[in-house]
């Protein structure tokens, strides 16, 4: 099932679309006298841009259009012939996964292409606008510049597989296209509502609920190990309710039709 999904990816338009559409909302956030700064053009580009609006939209479109073809051609039931439902979800989930983490790395690697070949000045990675933070002054400027590359692709997945979750309960492709940003903007919302009008001891558990910190210009990119556990939790958490909520709408959907 994986190998299925993988192929209609790689094949499926959308996913060259997203990539591009995302490419777009990176080089409309430069500024037009900008430096060949690839690590600092980027992180600009999510921390104070436009791309930060589009990552939920965009990384969903791949899974939510393939979901649909399947549905509409009834192909979704051939790969349960030969698999088990709990396998079938999980598969699927690594597939919607990578499909978001995919777009992502696209984007990035048409971002780097367009300041070295485009932009003035020789390319330089010196600069960073989180180069002071303590798990990033670790390492060399092109390393952190990579991981947080690797950051935004893991985000980009998690809003792909809560995509793939609500393509289970919902058939309508808009709905689950827009799923993305609508977990993104409701959840962080409440998590910064209810953070204010919580006790101040208390206010990081909800600042940890909003999506916006999963991201390296959050709160909890200042733990020493640059949030990536609080994100490898919070995609756990993702994974687990997404990929339950299909199972158990597959399960009644092949008990009752």
């Amino acid at each position: 099932m994986f190998r299925y999904y993988f192929r209609k990816i790689i094949v499926c338009p959308a996913t060259y679309i997203s990539a591009a559409l995302l490419f777009l909302s990176m080089i409309l956030s430069l500024d037009s006298e900008a430096p060949a700064q690839p690590a600092y053009l980027f992180d600009s580009s999510y921390a104070m841009g436009l791309t930060t609006y589009f990552l939920p939209v965009a990384a969903v479109l791949p899974i939510s259009f393939l979901r649909h073809a399947l549905r509409k051609g009834g192909a979704w039931q051939f790969p349960l012939m030969h698999s088990s439902p709990r396998r079938y979800t999980l598969e699927g989930l690594a597939a919607a996964f990578v499909s978001g983490a995919l777009v992502l790395l696209l984007s990035a690697a048409l971002f780097h292409l367009y300041v070295i070949l485009f932009l003035k000045g020789p390319v330089s990675y010196e600069d960073s606008l989180f180069q002071e933070i303590y798990f990033y002054s670790r390492m060399s400027n092109r390393a952190g510049y990579l991981v947080r590359i690797g950051v935004y692709a893991v985000n980009a997945g998690m809003y792909a597989v809560i995509a793939y979750g609500v393509s289970g309960l919902s058939a309508n492709q808009y709905i689950c296209a827009a799923s993305g940003f609508a977990f993104w903007i409701s959840a962080s919302v409440l998590a910064q509502t209810a953070a204010r009008f919580a006790p101040e001891n208390a206010r990081l558990v909800f600042y940890a609920l909003d999506p916006g910190q999963c991201t390296p210009g959050g709160v909890m990119t200042q733990t020493r190990d640059g949030g990536l556990i609080h994100l490898a939790v919070y995609v756990l958490v993702i994974v687990l309710l997404a990929g339950g909520g299909f199972y158990l709408r597959l399960r009644r959907r092949l008990r009752y039709g």
